[in-house]
């Protein structure tokens, strides 16, 4: 089992982000994330990002989200259940592009959150006008933690403070990189 935020969690999040995409004059979110960079997939899906994710956001819609390895698909589908989960193909941006059009968006009303390639973004905008940046707005909405994401911190400290206080106690000299890694697990 892998540890999880609650439902209300997450639908306190989605709604918080909604409410930034209803003050920025938007229909749709896509967000990104590459290599465990951009905290916004998991943030939204459980999704870690191991290697490249896209996903589209639609109020009163099941969100949509791409992977870029189909072998990291049913992974993915288990963490982000409340999510659509699909391989990305060549493209997730495309992939993110045709739900998009499916969903019925229009131009100039599409918000984006996390780091998006310089293609990526020449391609939505292309099919899409002007896109709105929510990273700014979503910083500030990240920056106010909730009672369970304080929980969350607390045992991340918890089991930070049990491997430092191994690594303390079983330091030696002689020991590689590998072991020292060992005394943290």
């Amino acid at each position: 089992e892998y540890p999880r935020f609650s439902e209300q969690e997450m639908m306190r999040r989605r709604a918080a982000v909604e409410a930034l995409l209803t003050q920025a004059g938007c229909d749709h979110l896509v967000f990104c994330g590459a290599n465990r960079f951009g905290s916004a997939v998991q943030w939204l899906t459980q999704w870690p990002v191991t290697a490249e994710a896209v996903g589209v956001l639609t109020p009163r819609e099941r969100d949509a989200l791409f992977v870029q390895y189909v072998n990291h698909a049913p992974q993915a589908s288990i963490l982000a259940d409340k999510a659509d989960v699909a391989w990305g193909g060549e493209s997730s941006i495309a992939a993110a592009i045709e739900t998009l059009d499916w969903r019925g968006a229009r131009a100039d009303h599409i918000a984006t959150l996390g780091p998006m390639t310089a293609d990526q973004h020449a391609a939505l905008s292309a099919k899409f006008g002007r896109l709105k940046s929510l990273n700014r707005d979503y910083v500030h909405l990240r920056q106010v933690k909730s009672p369970e994401e304080l929980d969350w911190l607390r045992i991340g400290a918890h089991f930070s403070d049990l491997g430092m206080a191994a690594l303390r106690d079983g330091l030696k000299p002689g020991l590689n990189e590998r072991e020292l890694g060992d005394l943290v697990e």
